[in-house]
């Protein structure tokens, strides 16, 4: 190789690596760890909770953090409520930021404030905070627990912001029972029960199960808590479960008020089933016409541009779950009982 051209190359690689170091030193905050805006692939999902409870009752919604590919250091929540419906009284730490510090404001005209931070990143997914409220309402009241603001490293996420609900309702608990075959079953609840953490949910059918695969994780008995990307399970959601053996789960709790809105996203969406009657699928996802073009449960498959003769999924039915196909994001409402 000739000197010039080496000498040209060299220089070139020197430019090339004075950049990047550069960069990277720019990159670097006062407290020594790595500064960035969040990608739209890593947009972690943050996540309130739903709860039904009677006049006068305590009630606790959970703020969870799952999807995280990138090291989180604080979080800046603002929330919304109906202060007519609801009163929150406190906020507590969650068991991911039990080291972080914490400050909360809450004003009686329904915002909530919550700054969480620490020097330690957050380790995997689960509980960034809960929020205890009082309920004031009467029973057939409800409010969306909303986002005002959610910002992650003092970097906004606009999106993956996903609200809680408090629905009053003097409804006694109720029992669910959904059998499962040995192998995998694609099911769905409609009762809120007194825990939304997976062991509590399939306590009923301890030792008989191995496997639970949800849209935002999954769970193997086998493996250490920490391993497992699926923590909660929730009505209105869709789970595959892999039993053992032929089982039946059996679930008690207050019944999910069968209009409950849920959110669906562009692409397939793990979609639990909340009326308590077997409805003809277009009935069922009326609110959603036009906006989907496939559904598919275990006892078979519904597309939108065929005959109807030619879909074996013929009704959508409670215990059930479902993967829906969507064109664009939609809410799904599903017909009053």
């Amino acid at each position: 190789m000739q000197p010039r051209r080496i000498r040209a190359l060299s220089l070139t690689l020197l430019l090339f690596l004075a950049l990047g170091g550069w960069l990277g030193l720019s990159l670097w905050g006062e407290t020594g760890r790595s500064v960035y805006a969040f990608a739209p692939s890593q947009t972690p999902t943050l996540r309130l909770s739903q709860a039904v409870a009677v006049p006068g009752q305590e009630v606790t919604l959970t703020l969870t953090i799952s999807g995280v590919s990138d090291p989180v250091y604080s979080a800046d929540i603002t929330l919304h409520y109906n202060a007519a419906v609801v009163e929150a009284i406190s906020v507590a730490k969650g068991e991911l930021t039990t080291g972080w510090s914490l400050a909360s404001n809450l004003n009686t005209a329904g915002e909530i404030r919550i700054a969480l931070a620490g020097t330690q990143p957050l380790s995997g997914d689960g509980v960034l905070a809960e929020i205890r409220f009082t309920v004031t309402g009467d029973d057939g009241m409800a409010t969306d627990v909303t986002w005002a603001r959610g910002d992650l490293n003092e970097g906004a996420i606009p999106s993956a912001l996903q609200p809680g609900r408090i629905t009053i309702s003097s409804n006694p608990s109720v029992t669910q029972t959904i059998p499962l075959v040995g192998g995998w079953t694609l099911l769905s609840f409609n009762r809120i029960t007194a825990s939304a953490a997976v062991t509590e949910v399939m306590a009923s059918v301890e030792g008989s199960y191995d496997r639970i695969l949800g849209e935002d994780g999954s769970y193997v008995t086998t493996l250490p808590p920490g391993f497992n990307t699926l923590k909660e399970m929730s009505p209105g959601k869709a789970y595959w479960v892999h039993a053992t053996s032929p089982v039946t789960l059996t679930l008690t709790g207050s019944l999910m008020p069968v209009d409950t809105p849920i959110e669906l996203h562009t692409g397939w969406n793990w979609v639990g089933y909340l009326p308590q009657a077997s409805l003809p699928v277009t009935q069922a996802l009326a609110s959603i016409e036009g906006s989907y073009t496939r559904v598919i449960g275990d006892d078979g498959s519904f597309v939108t541009s065929l005959p109807p003769s030619f879909n074996t999924l013929k009704t959508m039915e409670p215990g059930k779950g479902y993967l829906i196909y969507m064109t664009e994001a939609s809410t799904l409402t599903y017909p009053g009982d």
